[in-house]
């Protein structure tokens, strides 16, 4: 494996292009994936469009790196993620089979973006009657990622909110923001396996039972949650303000990992 940051191996070596010559890669990968379906149609199962892209793509003289493996790593934590293709060291290719392309694979794609340091990448969709197809680019650098503006609103030097505060921080300072936010999650719930419980917390309206909800409780009675929302959150804080009103836990720990502004903000009952 070649290591690429320091939180992140990869296995190919990313390298830098040009965005006209992602333009001319990118037309000729257009035109292979037009064959594919001319050829195979429009019924196959991925794994079948994505190893014919491969091949032929190969036939041409291109390298491919095909399901390239990317290792995210923070202490103990670690997740292994797979590139559907690489092309070239630059340029990443993911081959999907689903009635229609959605947000979740233009994140998954930015994710990837991220991870790697590739600066574009295509989402290529074979099972409409047209392939359909979404270009996305990874222009902010890493270095940018990695600090990103501070806010606090209502944190505290508290034993639940400094820990909790200083290892996000520590997570972002390695990995940047804008990756999944599974990724943050999962790598904080291994942190504090200790003290931080996933549990079904009643909602009630007064005396009636509304029902049940999991959520991620710290120390017993703090509800953590953690977002990646842009844009303007007084909406989104109104919204998580009323949930904590309708549970029996003490406060809210908001965590907003945007792309340019790390944010805490503790709500309380």
């Amino acid at each position: 494996m070649n290591s690429y940051f320091m939180p992140i191996e990869s296995s190919f070596n990313p390298q830098p292009i040009s965005k006209p010559e992602f333009q001319k890669l990118d037309f000729e990968v257009m035109g292979v994936c037009f064959e594919i379906q001319n050829r195979y149609g429009n019924q196959l199962d991925e794994k079948i469009y994505q190893e014919a892209l491969a091949r032929r793509l190969r036939r041409k003289g291109f390298h491919v790196h095909l399901e390239a493996g990317v290792n995210l790593r923070f202490g103990t934590f670690r997740r292994l993620y797979s590139c559907d293709l690489i092309l070239n060291e630059s340029f990443i290719l993911e081959c999907k089979a689903t009635p229609d392309l959605v947000d979740a694979h233009k994140l998954q794609l930015l994710h990837y973006l991220f991870l790697t340091g590739v600066s574009y990448g295509r989402l290529i969709n074979f099972r409409p009657a047209s392939v359909q197809k979404w270009m996305m680019s990874n222009l902010v650098p890493l270095n940018e990622r990695r600090h990103p503006e501070l806010r606090f609103e209502g944190w505290n030097d508290e034993d639940e909110c400094l820990p909790l505060s200083t290892f996000v921080q520590s997570l972002v300072a390695d990995w940047g923001t804008g990756l999944l936010r599974n990724c943050y999650l999962s790598a904080i719930r291994e942190h504090f396996n200790s003290s931080l419980h996933e549990r079904a917390v009643p909602l009630r309206d007064a005396s009636q039972l509304l029902g049940e909800k999991q959520m991620d409780i710290l120390k017993s009675n703090h509800v953590i949650m953690l977002t990646s929302y842009s844009g303007d959150q007084a909406g989104r804080k109104t919204n998580l303000q009323r949930l904590l009103s309708l549970t029996p836990l003490h406060s809210l720990l908001w965590i907003n990992i945007d792309l340019h502004t790390l944010s805490f903000i503790r709500l309380t009952q």
